[in-house]
């Protein structure tokens, strides 16, 4: 059950609230003034956790900055008297928002579940109704709607004639838009193939259904796998989108419980094409013919370590999400890292960049450790995914013995992922040319070694 953390200083307003969670069935606690609240979200992992920036005894301003120098990952929501107070108080909106889902204006103590269930709202897609009037019906209508309002997909990536879940957007410059896909009409490839051809490269949606778009292609993916012995590009297409947004909405809105279940099962959906799959070592080969910087790190290093587990005897359903949770968030720790470093490569950096690169596994623990739901499992696969066999990893340096079993696995596909994007390579090729190196036979358990060939081969 999701817990709730409300910190305010109206006294009538907070119990008032807390009653209201409480009928909506939620676990809440209160903080009457900052110095409670801080103490309060040290000792507890809250999902929730609304700031009345007017709080006193501590104040708002304190209590928010705590919050975001612990790494808390409670899904933040800011209360502000009028529309005005930022401005008024020369505070900067958008800066404080970074780190924070959505700013309340004097918010009526009953909505305030609602605004929790919003977050939530991956699945309405499953009862949407067919518009009656086309997106493309008529003459196009130019919006004028902020640009960071929306997430950008690429249109070749974008799976055609299926369901619009949300609205979709061309972008003509900056803060204007025309929209070409009603939510809930079927969207055309024959359309999407128009705008392409025009010069544009990506398609847009707003930036708050991006939940409902990743549910969406979960369930693709799942249905393509099901209804076909070899499902190839379809599944990859959907799934590399699924995973892609979903590490942008983990970044930007913090880790939700519904967001990991959907993360588990892009995982699991990889596994099941992993062990259907009469050609996995086409299936990426043709996808785009496979250009390594298209993909992001985190799906190659999912999709490889479901690679290495499909002949594995030992692996099974609760390992298997253990398992996608920790290859998905493996690197959430280079959040903390400066953009400076975030942007070199390894072989580039200097003796002291190296040396803050190799803590963010420990930033990643950090990180992890106060959310609710996260088992110890992930987080010692999120901490041990650079530790190596022969003890020459980081952040620790643990010898093969010492190192969780599924950290090797994660390690080991993190390790392949990176030699394919640094050489720009095929899998077949990257495969052949990383165990080339003696290096990597020695950081690598060898058994793990023979079932990634292995995954490649049947």
């Amino acid at each position: 059950m999701n817990r709730v953390l409300v910190i305010s200083s109206e006294l009538s307003w907070l119990k008032e609230t807390e009653a209201n969670l409480k009928q909506s069935n939620f676990v809440s606690e209160v903080a009457s003034n900052g110095k409670e609240a801080q103490m309060k979200a040290f000792q507890g992992k809250f999902d929730y956790i609304f700031l009345d920036l007017m709080t006193t005894a501590h104040s708002g301003l304190e209590v928010y900055k705590y919050l975001r120098s612990t790494g808390n990952q409670a899904v933040l929501f800011l209360i502000v008297p009028t529309e005005k107070w930022f401005k008024e108080n020369g505070l900067d909106e958008k800066n404080l928002l970074k780190s924070a889902v959505k700013c309340l204006i004097d918010p009526d103590p009953k909505t305030l579940s609602s605004h929790i269930r919003e977050l939530g709202r991956i699945k309405t897609w499953e009862s949407l109704q067919p518009p009656t009037v086309k997106a493309s019906d008529g003459e196009e209508v130019e919006n004028e709607i902020e640009d960071e309002s929306f997430t950008q997909l690429k249109i070749v990536e974008f799976l055609q004639d299926i369901l619009a879940v949300t609205d979709f957007y061309i972008r003509l410059g900056k803060n204007k838009y025309v929209k070409v896909f009603n939510r809930g009409e079927m969207t055309s490839g024959e359309q999407l193939l128009k705008y392409s051809n025009s010069g544009q490269k990506y398609i847009y949606f707003p930036t708050k259904d991006r939940g409902e778009f990743i549910s969406y292609q979960n369930e693709l993916a799942k249905r393509a796998i099901a209804d076909s012995d070899n499902p190839g590009g379809i599944v990859v297409k959907a799934l590399k989108t699924a995973n892609e947004k979903l590490v942008e909405e983990l970044r930007e809105s913090g880790i939700q419980p519904q967001l990991l279940e959907e993360g588990k099962k892009i995982c699991q959906n990889m596994y099941d094409m992993a062990k259907r799959d009469k050609n996995l070592k086409e299936i990426l080969s043709d996808f785009e013919k496979f250009d390594p910087s298209s993909f992001s790190d985190s799906f190659l290093v999912s999709f490889f370590s479901t690679v290495i587990c499909k002949n594995i005897e030992w692996v099974g359903t609760k390992t298997i999400e253990t398992l996608a949770l920790g290859a998905l968030l493996h690197d959430i720790g280079t959040m903390q890292l400066e953009e400076s470093i975030r942007g070199v490569e390894y072989d580039e950096m200097t003796d002291e960049q190296k040396a803050i690169f190799h803590k963010h596994p420990d930033f990643g623990v950090a990180t992890l450790s106060r959310v609710p739901k996260i088992s110890q499992a992930v987080i010692s696969i999120v901490q041990q995914h650079h530790e190596y066999n022969d003890g020459s990893g980081f952040p620790r340096g643990l010898p093969g013995n010492k190192i969780f079993p599924l950290a090797k696995i994660v390690s080991l596909a993190d390790g392949l992922t990176d030699y394919i994007k640094e050489n720009e390579v095929s899998v077949m090729d990257g495969l052949k040319g990383f165990l080339s190196q003696r290096e990597n036979l020695l950081r690598y358990e060898p058994e793990l070694v023979k079932n990634l060939i292995r995954g490649f081969k049947t």
